[in-house]
């Protein structure tokens, strides 16, 4: 037990005089204020707490070595610590003391949380860091790679183009990632229309087709162009493309409403999943054609 809180405390004397290195705003350091943002427990993405996002907005560009070295370093623990972390998160163990506990067992994974969290704040002010984490996303470790992937979807629109490359190499290992990475930058408005482009060819691609039809959905832009693509997924022999394609036609709402005569067809569809999946798009686009489609 003894040794136990001695480790503690030398976890929280490390936190310290790590933290008296980071720069500050208003006599908190970075990472105080990344935690104000992000608060156990994790619920991401969040409303970010007002005085939280102005003072990393104002330390700025000064966070990005501090962002990007913990996402380097954001590497699970193998063995007995990683399980230890899962079951802290698991039995919300922080309660008891905050995410003290939980940075004595694995804080690179805390703090690489945070990192991201820093990213979203930051946005496009985060743009120099691209080419940083363009390496470490194609790097060797899983965990980094990861977590600078999600970085770039919310590091503006420097970050697209390495990310539509990413997205659509199927040879590449996260490519799944890349494109949900992409499905977060709705916040980039016109200015993702290269993306948009290149999602709508996607569709025909029997590996990217679904993914692309979902991030469409997701991003909710260019409806002119987006409804009629999606649309003719409706009309595809795979069920997972017609289902998503639904899907995603539901997300734009009222825009969609050109598609609801094929919407209407498709709630005949031999797929239990499409049906249940064009019935909730309607109710999004217009619930009335479900009504008139009920009656006798």
């Amino acid at each position: 037990m003894v040794a136990g809180c001695a480790g503690i405390v030398a976890v929280a004397a490390a936190l310290f005089w790590s933290r008296g290195r980071e720069p500050m705003y208003n006599g908190r350091s970075l990472s105080d204020w990344l935690r104000a943002a992000q608060p156990m427990p994790f619920r991401f993405p969040q409303t970010i707490p007002a005085e939280a996002s102005v003072a990393v907005r104002r330390i700025g560009t000064n966070a990005l070595p501090f962002l990007l070295k913990w996402i380097r370093e954001n590497q699970r623990e193998p063995g007995a610590r990683e399980e230890a972390f899962r079951l802290a998160n698991r039995y919300r163990l922080w309660r008891f003391g905050g995410d003290i506990l939980l940075e004595a067992i694995d804080g690179r994974e805390l703090r690489g949380g945070r990192a991201l969290e820093g990213f979203r704040i930051l946005g496009e002010e985060g743009g120099s860091a691209v080419p940083d984490l363009v390496q470490m996303a194609t790097g060797s470790n899983e965990w980094t790679a990861r977590a600078a992937i999600a970085g770039l979807g919310y590091a503006g629109l420097r970050a697209l183009p390495p990310l539509m490359t990413m997205a659509t190499n199927k040879s590449f290992r996260f490519h799944w990632e890349a494109m949900g990475a992409i499905g977060r930058m709705s916040y980039l408005g016109t200015n993702a229309r290269p993306a948009v482009e290149m999602l709508i060819r996607s569709l025909d691609d029997h590996k990217l087709g679904v993914g692309a039809a979902d991030v469409l959905g997701r991003l909710g832009l260019e409806g002119d162009v987006c409804v009629p693509a999606l649309e003719r997924c409706l009309l595809s022999t795979k069920p997972a493309l017609r289902m998503w394609g639904a899907i995603s036609l539901g997300r734009f709402g009222a825009i969609a409403a050109p598609a609801l005569p094929e919407l209407v067809k498709a709630l005949n569809d031999g797929r239990e999943s499409v049906r249940i999946e064009v019935t909730n798009a309607l109710m999004k686009i217009a619930p009335e054609v479900l009504d008139r489609s009920e009656k006798p």
